[in-house]
């Protein structure tokens, strides 16, 4: 591993720390606009926060609802609620 790969794995856990990018860069002896480069690679790759007040945070499901109006017309819903089937009774 060269030198440079070393010091790039190093910039994460100052990232991590709050330390500026200024304070990166003395410290690691390269650019300040290379520490910038590293900490947008660095802050893209991460996972987003998660928003949801529970635990498990998914997207909602979207789910589409098919019908047909007098005219012939496919009418198509989207909702987040599960689609209920029930059986035709005769």
């Amino acid at each position: 591993m060269t030198t440079r790969e070393q010091l790039r794995l190093q910039a994460p856990e100052r990232f991590e720390g709050g330390q500026k990018n200024v304070e990166t860069a003395a410290v690691l002896r390269i650019s300040v606009p290379s520490v910038e480069r590293w900490r947008r690679a660095w802050r893209d790759s991460r996972p987003p926060p998660s928003t949801g007040s529970s635990t498990c945070s998914s997207p909602r499901q979207l789910h589409s609802r098919h019908r047909t109006d007098s005219r012939g017309f496919t009418i198509i819903t989207l909702t987040n609620k599960r689609p209920r089937y029930r059986r035709a009774t005769a």
